[in-house]
């Protein structure tokens, strides 16, 4: 998918807990936009366009008795839809904004467009789906549900006709995660595969 990252700076007045009325509360106002953030996707994204709004960073304070004066927070956005990416980060500016005048904080949003969506080419997945079967037989070579990921090969097939198709290792710990355990005999598998692609490439 589209792969956005997305950081809110927020600046509020510290002040002590004990005294909350003199100081302008950024993590309460933070608190706030990362419940809010989440409507967006819910409510203004069309339900039949996929997306993906994740906060996956909230900094803020330094003691337990400070109303905190800055806050942090980031995450991640993902999309296949233009419109959906724009209204996203549309929406998300609004929130931000609107932090001014419902809780007095100003909040600054970065929003990177990092990753364009993969899109493989007809004939070249057709080519490496063949190559495939010749490897390890039509029934181990399935279609790929849309995958919500990011990965930077996009911008190889914005240039030229490609395709991205994965190698399955039989980890279902997913990514990201320190138990991943690759399974060694796959490469063998995958290497073969890259072998042939060349092999019948050369041969036509």
């Amino acid at each position: 998918s589209n792969a956005d990252m997305f950081t809110i700076k927020l600046k509020g007045k510290g002040t002590h807990a004990s005294q909350p009325n003199t100081g302008i509360d950024t993590l309460l106002a933070s608190a706030y936009l990362v419940t809010e953030l989440q409507s967006i996707v819910s409510r203004n994204v069309n339900p039949f366009h996929p997306a993906v709004l994740s906060t996956c960073q909230l900094h803020s304070g330094t003691a337990e008795n400070i109303i905190p004066e800055y806050g942090h927070i980031s995450g991640t956005v993902r999309t296949f839809d233009a419109e959906a990416q724009d209204t996203i980060e549309h929406r998300m500016q609004e929130l931000c904004d609107g932090l001014q005048q419902s809780h007095g904080v100003t909040a600054t949003l970065n929003y990177t467009r990092l990753y364009p969506a993969t899109v493989n080419t007809p004939d070249e997945t057709e080519y490496v789906r063949q190559s495939a079967r010749e490897i390890v037989g039509d029934e181990n070579v399935g279609e790929a549900v849309p995958s919500m990921g990011g990965e930077d090969f996009s911008f190889f097939l914005q240039n030229v006709p490609g395709s991205f198709f994965w190698l399955g290792n039989g980890d279902s710990s997913g990514l990201h995660t320190p138990q991943y355990n690759f399974n060694d005999d796959a490469s063998p598998i995958g290497v073969s595969i890259f072998a042939k692609l060349v092999e019948n490439r050369l041969a036509k």
